[in-house]
């Protein structure tokens, strides 16, 4: 979500297809996390939203905010 927008990440909406994608993962991602596989542990339901919190928080809004002034700087902003 953040590389695809040289500007902050929500100046712009995704692709109908890549927020598909994005909704799939995660939906993915939750069942095989908190159902769990063999040699894997499962995790809570709200394990599993603190994490997905915490990697919007990190991932998204803090390198956001560092993506924007570096693109610039570097000129790579449009």
């Amino acid at each position: 979500m953040s590389i695809r927008e040289r500007k902050h990440f929500w100046e712009s909406k995704p692709s109908m297809w890549l927020a598909l994608a994005l909704v799939v993962n995660t939906v993915i991602v939750f069942m095989v996390s908190t159902i769990g596989l063999p040699g894997l542990a499962s995790i809570t339901s709200s394990e599993f939203i603190f994490l997905l919190a915490y990697g919007f928080v990190s991932c998204l809004l803090i390198n956001d905010f560092a993506k924007v002034p570096l693109a610039r700087t570097f000129g790579v902003a449009l």
